[in-house]
């Protein structure tokens, strides 16, 4: 969310200030220079009662996603380490989610 300051003065000469907060200001981008349209979900930290604390949020356009299942989205880095965690797992016979 982004803050803009503003000043509107009234008729009478007396000024109100204030700030405008919202959605707005410079849109994020990813790698590749395209507006972003999702984040990374690769979760980076749990706690100690095993909910996601951190996530990688990398900004991604629709041609640096990948899409391992439905509204999840993976940076090109997390695809590799997604790659490998699921070989490791299926090499020893382990079900994938």
């Amino acid at each position: 969310m982004t803050c803009t300051p503003f000043k509107i003065t009234a008729p009478d000469g007396t000024e109100v200030r204030g700030f405008y907060c919202g959605p707005g200001g410079r849109a994020k981008r990813c790698k590749c220079g395209v507006r972003m349209q999702f984040q990374c979900d690769w979760i980076i930290r749990k706690d100690a009662d095993g909910k996601v604390t951190k996530r990688c949020d990398k900004a991604l356009c629709v041609n640096c996603t990948t899409k391992p299942a439905t509204n999840k989205d993976l940076c090109p880095d997390h695809v590799r380490e997604w790659d490998l965690m699921k070989a490791k797992r299926l090499a020893v016979g382990e079900t994938l989610k």
